[in-house]
């Protein structure tokens, strides 16, 4: 993808016909840290390439900020209960969160699946799941183009002992 082409996009979420038709957003993430926000001067680096009349790589009206972090606090129990477990499940939970679009909502059963699936857990479940400080029953990542606003999900988890 063009936005990837720089060192400080490790991810740009595009989505088409967003706001409005003929336009694009493009939210953009760096993996590379913790903050995973892209910090505004290089927004605007992104944005004037896309912008240049050059290239001119997108021809509808693009709306590029940088993504906006949703912090989840979650509380799970897994079996076996030791280290290379936790690493496994949290590997497993960044990969799930990686691949989800801001404006979709995944479903702990979602989750739990896919950390199963993909982890060295013979038993994962969740025990509860906070969105900032309000106690939440899935994790929905908002988007809303016109504020400039693209939710990415920042896991935090906690775990205990399963059995």
């Amino acid at each position: 993808l063009w936005a990837e082409r720089f060192d400080f996009v490790t991810k740009a979420y595009v989505v088409p016909q967003e706001p409005n038709v003929n336009s694009v957003t493009v939210a953009l993430a760096d993996y590379h840290y913790n903050e995973i926000v892209v910090h505004p001067d290089d927004v605007q680096k992104v944005e004037n390439y896309i912008l240049a009349k050059s290239r001119r790589v997108a021809t509808a009206d693009p709306r590029v900020f940088s993504v906006t972090v949703a912090n989840f606090d979650v509380k799970a129990s897994i079996v076996p209960f030791n280290e290379e477990v936790q690493n496994s499940v949290s590997l497993a939970v960044n990969a799930f969160f990686s691949e989800k679009y801001p404006g979709t909502v995944s479903y702990f059963d979602d989750l739990i699946f896919y950390v199963r699936s993909n982890s060295l857990a013979t038993q994962f479940s969740i025990a509860s799941v906070k969105k900032g400080n309000i106690q939440v029953d899935s994790f929905a990542l908002d988007l809303d183009a016109d504020n400039s606003v693209a939710e990415v999900a920042k896991v935090s988890l906690t775990f205990s002992n399963g059995e």
